[in-house]
């Protein structure tokens, strides 16, 4: 079961995932698109907005890989929800639910906070994003053919290892959170 990670913050609304959706006599929207009433396999989210206002978020879980990822969180800018139902992540607005949008890697196979610098980054076969308390984003260059692991904070960088076909091993990368720069890793050629 998919919970609400708060990562330490506090914030105007209130989101819990919910198991059965049928429960609630609220506006329902489903993601992506915001579409009202309609319904979508995935994570459903009970949210209640500053304001008090109640709605129900559906959000479309990913079929690209069986090993996408479930997360609900708030945004590390404490005002927006961060919605990954299988590994198709969303961005939604508590108080406005028709103001969203997609996370732009697909499909996210992993996720990890640095609370230092209040980043949370997300990361798919080759590439990681992250997104700070600003509401900046970076997107990293490849940093493998074909696979992350071992992927965590280690002293306020992201750290894991890529897979490099060329040597047909594992080699160690490091990025920065600040602005995603990278160094190690392996990619195909251009």
């Amino acid at each position: 079961m998919t919970e609400l990670v708060s990562h330490g913050r506090t914030t105007s609304f209130l989101a819990e995932v919910v198991s059965n959706d049928d429960d609630y006599n609220v506006p329902s929207y489903c993601y992506p698109g915001a579409e009202t009433n309609a319904w979508v396999p995935g994570i459903a989210v009970r949210v209640t907005s500053a304001s008090g206002a109640e709605w129900l978020g559906r959000f479309m879980q990913g079929e690209e890989s069986p090993n996408g990822v479930d997360l609900c969180c708030i945004h590390p800018d404490g005002q927006r929800l961060v919605v990954v139902a299988r590994g198709s992540g969303y961005v939604v607005a508590p108080e406005n639910p028709s103001r969203w949008e997609e996370v732009p890697i697909r499909p996210i196979l992993g996720h990890c906070f640095d609370d230092s610098s209040n980043t949370l980054v997300l990361f798919d076969y080759t590439r990681a994003i992250g997104v700070n308390r600003n509401g900046a984003t970076w997107k990293t260059r490849s940093l493998s053919w074909d696979g992350l692991v071992d992927v965590g904070i280690k002293d306020g960088a992201l750290a894991g290892k890529g897979w490099d076909a060329a040597l047909s091993k594992w080699v160690d990368f490091v990025v920065r959170l600040d602005d995603g720069s990278s160094s190690g890793g392996a990619s195909p050629p251009d």
